[in-house]
């Protein structure tokens, strides 16, 4: 998403971008906002958008919150990103 909006700013400099981030739907139309850019599905065809990319989103928890709380789901994998070995 970085890559999109340092494209976008360098060919129009002038413009200020203020960012939101917010994980529940909002009605863009009410806010008033001119921009949106949604990971997640698209439902409303009210408006118009177009597809950037594709997102993918590692599963990330801490040894000790499983620890404590236990794996109340499955994973197909899993990779220790912080082991030494």
């Amino acid at each position: 998403m970085l890559h999109y909006l340092l494209i976008f700013l360098s060919n129009y400099p002038k413009i200020k971008i203020e960012a939101y981030y917010e994980d529940s739907a909002v009605n863009i139309v009410a806010k008033s906002y001119d921009l949106v850019i949604r990971i997640g599905f698209f439902s409303n065809s009210n408006l118009i958008s177009k597809k950037l990319g594709v997102f993918k989103s590692p599963f990330l928890v801490l040894s000790n919150y499983l620890l404590k709380h236990g794996m109340k789901f499955k994973l197909f994998f899993i990779i220790n990103v912080f082991s030494s070995e």
